[in-house]
């Protein structure tokens, strides 16, 4: 489709319309004018937003939920969080217990601890650590929270949902290739990154890299979630999982590395208060980057980024000088295995 056309450019193209009549502003041609000129710009406006819509690369909301429904794909919604509990044993599964204003019903019993989802959908569970108590039972117990294995989340974002169904289309599936594992992979909850490593130590092996759905560090649990689902360790290498009979994989974590900023900023304010307003908005923009690393060799902390985040803070800010990231003057690479850890942020 042609692109939109403005009210100021319909109005333009209208000049010449009705030749010898008086089309000055508060005459009735300009009126007329003036209305067709309006309601032909909401019209393309629609039809542009319509055609946005049909295709999965631009559509948003509803219209994307719809444009992947084609390959099968569906946004992953209330997915609540799954913690580790350490304590006394003697809960079975189905058995609920209290916390933090929240209650959580045990759904498997390991060795040595439990595992346990939050009654309460959503991000609701993430921010409790700390001891628990029976629900039905008065007695008392030693009972604790004492890891997170699955953040939860109210639901997919259209970013995440979109970058899903753009690989199923670039990379289609095929039992056992690199989409394969991934789209899996990418199914389970609480899996962010993911990245996998074809005959990682020859023939027959595989080693698949994660992050959590927050694209941090993934807990031991669900690293042992993921393996357990690749292949079950009672049966490893037999096929009982979804890798192919006689294979067999790795599932491990990414590292973090704290990064560590030094700046100069110069402008016709206070720099400490331009340090207060920057500190943050550079912590989250660093992070942010975690968010590519399963789609990028490595991650790369750029000086310009952080220039910008700083000139956008205030038009008084003529001058930023980045004066090293972890020592190094112009960007930080890390390892293709690393991500954001922690970021600092001072002035020289």
């Amino acid at each position: 489709m042609s692109r939109r056309k403005t009210y100021e450019e319909l109005m333009e193209s209208y000049k010449d319309a009705l030749p010898g009549m008086d089309s000055r502003e508060g005459t009735l041609v300009h009126l007329v004018k003036s209305t067709m000129a309006m309601t032909m710009a909401e019209l393309y406006e629609e039809l542009a937003t319509i055609e946005e819509n049909a295709y999965g690369k631009t559509a948003t909301g509803g219209a994307l939920d719809k444009a992947v429904s084609v390959l099968g794909l569906e946004r992953l919604e209330n997915i609540s969080t799954v913690v580790k509990i350490e304590g006394d044993e003697g809960l079975n599964v189905g058995d609920k217990v209290t916390g933090g204003d929240l209650t959580y019903t045990i759904t498997k019993v390991n060795d040595g601890y439990y595992t346990a989802t939050c009654d309460t959908p959503g991000d609701a569970g993430n921010g409790y650590m700390g001891e628990v108590l029976p629900l039905e039972d008065g007695s008392e117990v030693n009972l604790s929270i004492t890891a997170i294995i699955v953040n939860g989340s109210d639901y997919e974002d259209d970013e995440s949902l979109r970058r899903r169904y753009l690989e199923r289309i670039i990379c289609p599936v095929c039992t056992g290739n690199v989409s394969y594992y991934k789209e899996a992979i990418h199914n389970l909850i609480g899996v962010g990154g993911i990245k996998v490593v074809p005959a990682a130590e020859g023939a027959g092996t595989v080693k698949v890299i994660i992050t959590d759905n927050e694209y941090s560090v993934a807990s031991e649990e669900l690293i042992d979630y993921v393996k357990e689902y690749l292949d079950p360790k009672e049966h490893s290498g037999m096929g009982y999982g979804i890798v192919p009979i006689g294979h067999s994989v790795q599932v491990d974590t990414v590292e973090k590395v704290d990064v560590n900023i030094k700046v100069e900023i110069n402008g016709g304010g206070i720099p400490l208060l331009y340090m207060r307003t920057a500190r943050p908005l550079i912590e989250k923009a660093v992070k942010e980057l975690n968010k590519s690393w399963d789609t990028a060799d490595n991650i790369i902390v750029w000086n310009r980024l952080i220039e910008d985040v700083i000139f956008g803070i205030s038009n008084e800010i003529y001058d930023v000088k980045v004066v090293s990231i972890n020592g190094e003057i112009s960007r930080l690479i890390l390892g293709e295995n690393q991500i954001v850890g922690e970021v600092y942020v001072n002035e020289e």
